[in-house]
């Protein structure tokens, strides 16, 4: 019997403690080759290495192989150079091939050049090529399919990119022709995570984006008998965390069906237990629909509304056509009225964004009804983006660090091999003291705000005495009067130009979990201390009854006491019962919900219904209240009014 050809491959994705991701990028170049190459019976596939290990053992582990192929990102492309590298070192016959992501399309030649132990880069659609790539290597003959291209005799050969598969439904599935198999059984231990794709492409081309490429703008959709065998699958294997890979889950009018499968499949089987999607940036009636149920059933809870910025000048650089100010309103009155939670994702360093356009953009999204979450992220240049293009970094002034990427609430590792991206720290409109300022007010905006320490008197003084949210917030970051809020902002201020310098972008804290943290729940987890509590709700009244010259004063206290009291501590066993002067808890619940409700002023008792859950120490309440809940930021108790006496 003629001896196999052993393939190894490479897809490092993240682990979730007992958790961790089939590598379907792998899978689906081999479900794909054994349907269709036809020198398949040639070859034997190993075991893929599908998270992070020594260099050392992954070379171990692949040494037998006589080519082996890597799936790159920005998580795993730098260990994954280096596996290969010490493969080639190894044995120089080894025949090794790069794809995805993070080979650079504009530059694969500089890519091969900087790398000569690599011998393809691969650009576009992987399939055909991968099942045509293991064909040519099987007749020792040459490699000429589109997207592999590769150096000979010092010379660039380059076979252009691979065209998009547009019959998708050619592609076999990984799971249904149990390509995972080997690999699940070889980790019996292991609780598996899944990717899943229900349709490729995107119609949006925003600049900063991988995707915002004219061959990818067309939405291709796998069958759905194909998908719901899938997700017969994952109750079989008892799968409990699904990542939707669609760019824009919602937006055809067949994801209604799809979720109606996932749904009835949790509940006949329990699984899966959540299903993390991509929301479409436009919203139609049957996207409103689609995630209610999924909210219903506790699948995916929280919707985000993707704006990056609300500026317009930026909106036309980075080529993004949001939904209007309007529009963005509705749909928060709209998923609110179904108790759907959302988060808005804003991007810090967007071009022809300025200080002022940030601040007011935050600002507006707030006043039109985002009170659960403004997701802050810094802008990160992906280089096959056409961001990362050198023009376009120099007309919009882009100015970037390298910096190693940190996964929030994971605990210090020592990387062997540390992955590296690029974020932007200044533009031609932000230059650096601007960006300082408007990081300084994302996380000011973060702890006030989205962590609910402040949120209901900022409400009320912005409803009744037209205070808007950035004059709110900046009062915060230019006070020099009070201590512990001054001390909060030079918190964040030294935070900001520690990361404009390259360093970590989250706070590592020994104290509480030895997790990275955002900087904002750091500085929320110290403030609920009770050395501190009292002191900055005390410094709060001072400086917001000083801000807003006519407050009603009684109406301020009762506000900031309300919110004090609501908030979710450890410790706090028996239910609270509060007396106000004013329908506070009516009026905050009517602005959360859309379905405003005027001020009264009348007598109001409320039952804070801290029993509902406790926490017995601080840890255990770090981890479930601001950790768990980092979406959601479910951060105060549920309350309710008591009938009069």
């Amino acid at each position: 019997m003629q001896r196999k050809i052993l393939v190894g491959s490479v897809q490092i994705n993240p682990s979730f403690f007992s958790q961790e991701y089939l590598p379907y990028s792998i899978g689906i170049l081999q479900a794909y080759a054994k349907k269709y190459c036809d020198e398949i019976d040639k070859f034997e596939f190993l075991i893929p290495i599908h998270k992070t290990i020594s260099v050392k053992k992954a070379v171990e582990k692949l040494s037998q192989a006589e080519i082996v192929f890597f799936s790159t990102y920005i998580w795993n492309a730098n260990i994954s150079l280096e596996i290969a590298r010490q493969l080639k070192q190894k044995d120089p016959n080894m025949f090794i091939v790069f794809g995805g992501p993070s080979i650079p399309s504009n530059d694969v030649e500089g890519f091969l050049k900087r790398n000569r132990f690599v011998d393809i880069a691969f650009v576009g659609d992987g399939e055909v090529g991968f099942s045509a790539i293991l064909s040519a290597f099987a007749k020792k003959e040459k490699i000429i399919t589109p997207g592999a291209c590769y150096i000979k005799n010092d010379i660039f050969i380059d076979n252009g990119e691979a065209p998009r598969i547009l019959d998708i439904d050619t592609i076999p599935s990984p799971y249904l022709e149990g390509t995972f198999e080997p690999l699940m059984k070889a980790n019996p231990e292991i609780r598996w995570n899944i990717l899943w794709e229900t349709n490729r492409g995107c119609p949006f081309s925003c600049t900063y984006c991988e995707w915002g490429i004219d061959s990818k703008t067309r939405v291709t959709k796998f069958n759905t008998e194909r998908l719901e065998k899938e997700m017969d699958w994952v109750a079989k294997n008892k799968i409990e965390f699904i990542k939707c890979c669609d760019n824009n889950f919602g937006i055809l009018e067949r994801d209604n069906e799809i979720i109606k499968y996932v749904i009835k499949t949790k509940k006949e089987s329990g699984y899966p237990q959540a299903f993390s999607i991509q929301n479409t940036k436009n919203f139609k009636d049957h996207t409103y629909e689609a995630y209610k149920r999924l909210s219903e059933v506790g699948l995916n809870t929280t919707v985000a509304l993707a704006l990056q910025s609300v500026n317009l000048p930026t909106l036309t650089a980075i080529k993004r056509n949001n939904i209007g100010m309007e529009q963005f309103k509705k749909a928060q009155e709209m998923l609110a009225s179904m108790n759907v939670k959302t988060v808005t994702d804003l991007i810090l360093g967007l071009p022809e964004e300025t200080y002022e356009t940030f601040s007011n953009g935050v600002s507006a999204v707030i006043e039109n009804g985002q009170h659960n979450r403004v997701n802050f992220n810094d802008l990160v240049i992906l280089m096959n983006s056409d961001m990362g293009d050198k023009d376009y970094q120099k007309k919009y002034g882009l100015k970037y660090i390298e910096r190693k990427p940190i996964a929030i609430h994971r605990a210090e590792e020592d990387e062997e091999i540390p992955e590296t991206e690029f974020a932007v720290i200044s533009t031609k409109s932000m230059p650096r003291n601007d960006w300082v300022k408007a990081k300084t007010f994302s996380l000011e905006t973060s702890l006030l705000y989205n962590d609910k320490i402040l949120q209901i008197p900022f409400m009320f003084i912005n409803k009744l005495y037209r205070v808007s949210f950035k004059e709110l917030i900046e009062a915060f970051i230019n006070n020099e009067k009070y201590e512990i809020i001054k001390n909060i902002k030079t918190f964040f201020e030294e935070a900001a130009k520690s990361i404009q310098e390259g360093k970590e972008s989250l706070y590592l804290s020994k104290k509480w979990l030895g997790i990275w943290w955002p900087h904002d729940e750091f500085q929320f987890i110290e403030t609920c201390q009770p050395e501190r509590i009292d002191k900055f709700y005390n410094e709060a009244f001072l400086l917001l009854k000083d801000l807003v010259k006519n407050i009603d004063t009684d109406l301020l206290k009762e506000t900031i006491n309300f919110n004090k009291h609501l908030l979710k501590l450890p410790f706090q066993k028996v239910d609270k019962i509060e007396k106000t002067g004013y329908n506070i808890w009516e009026v905050y619940k009517g602005i959360l919900t859309g379905n405003e409700v005027p001020l009264e002023k009348k007598e109001s008792t409320y039952k804070i219904l801290c029993s509902e859950k406790t926490w017995d120490s601080w840890d255990k309440w770090c981890e479930e209240v601001v950790w768990f809940t980092y979406k959601s930021n479910n951060y105060i108790y549920n309350c309710e009014r008591m009938a009069p006496a």
